[in-house]
């Protein structure tokens, strides 16, 4: 059985296109989906592992940064990435200081796929 990835994402558009970009770039891994940071909390109570998260900035209960920190407490090496619509330096850099990869809206293959290939060392 391959690595996980966690989408947390309230777009069930950009889950879909999440999930088609990381099944190119890693065939072989498990994807779960939250449509909430309150639905996250509860899923990742239930893993044993988890290889890799995109987190949503903005969407419903703990979102973007806050979520990550309480992601990383679990499953300190999760490679982790902030997903959002605001490009704006502020926010990229608490996603930098955070540790976490940074993915802007709109979603392109060539931006997942980066965020897979600069993290893909879990096997």
């Amino acid at each position: 059985m391959g690595p996980t990835l966690l989408i947390i994402d309230d777009s069930r558009l950009a889950r879909m296109m999440i999930r088609t970009f990381a099944l190119k770039a890693l065939p072989d891994i498990s994807v779960l989906e939250a449509e909430s940071g309150d639905q996250a909390v509860a899923l990742i109570e239930t893993l044993n592992d988890l290889a890799f998260c995109t987190i949503d900035h903005n969407m419903p209960g703990p979102r973007g940064i806050e979520l990550a920190g309480r992601i990383k407490a679990r499953f300190p090496d999760a490679v982790l990435a902030l997903v959002t619509a605001n490009v704006q330096e502020p926010l990229q850099r608490r996603a930098a200081d955070a540790g976490l990869h940074f993915i802007g809206k709109p979603l392109t293959e060539q931006k997942v796929l980066a965020f897979f290939s600069d993290g893909a060392t879990v096997t």
